[in-house]
């Protein structure tokens, strides 16, 4: 909504500081070197231009914050109960917390991604935690039971590393993206053409 207020406002600028050297000329051509000049004048609007470049300060600060409340509070509350509500607030925080900060900061896919990959290597580790005590308790094959054990517990050690990793990274990894979404600038120019002059905002995706 900023960008099309300032857009706008450009654009009534340039109306504002065209139309006296159009009037000027009513019934002859107009003096499109003057107006050329306004125009190039108006792409240097420190007022304007500037303002045109979206603005996400803070967005980095306020998405590492609520990755680490929504890890860490779940995780504590979750420790302070002792059952099973706790256990899932628990688990739920560390899958789910960390990805929180993303969706803040407008980077809602690293935060799926994230998310996505804890969910499936707990999965991975359940099988693995199930696989062994079968073996161990059903078949007597502790050797088989002891390594699904530890694999399940390699498991969970890096679905913990990666929720640490997503909320020491957030606050870069939000900047960094809002600083890549867009560019703009606005810049005076003529018409391919008629030559005559313009206004032009540049997009860069």
């Amino acid at each position: 909504m900023r960008l099309w207020l300032h857009t706008l406002a450009v654009v009534v600028m340039g109306i504002t500081a065209l139309a006296p050297s159009l009037a000027a000329h009513p019934h002859e051509g107009a003096d499109w070197d003057s107006i050329a000049a306004q125009a190039r004048a108006l792409g240097s609007l420190p007022d304007v231009a500037p303002n045109l470049t979206p603005e996400r300060s803070g967005d980095g600060t306020a998405a590492q914050v609520s990755s680490i409340l929504c890890t860490l509070v779940p995780v504590a509350a979750g420790l302070a109960m002792q059952n099973e509500v706790g256990g899932v607030l628990g688990f739920g925080g560390v899958l789910l917390g960390p990805s929180v900060g993303y969706f803040v900061g407008g980077h809602p896919v690293r935060g799926l991604q994230g998310g996505l990959a804890r969910m499936g290597l707990t999965g991975l580790g359940v099988v693995l935690f199930g696989v062994g005590l079968t073996q161990g308790v059903g078949y007597g094959n502790d050797d088989v039971a002891l390594g699904a054990v530890i694999a399940a517990g390699a498991v969970g050690v890096v679905v913990i590393g990666s929720a640490v990793y997503d909320m020491a990274t957030v606050h870069a990894s939000v900047d960094r993206h809002a600083a890549e979404v867009a560019r703009y600038r606005l810049e005076g120019m003529r018409a391919p053409g008629s030559g005559a002059p313009a206004l032009a905002i540049t997009v860069k995706f």
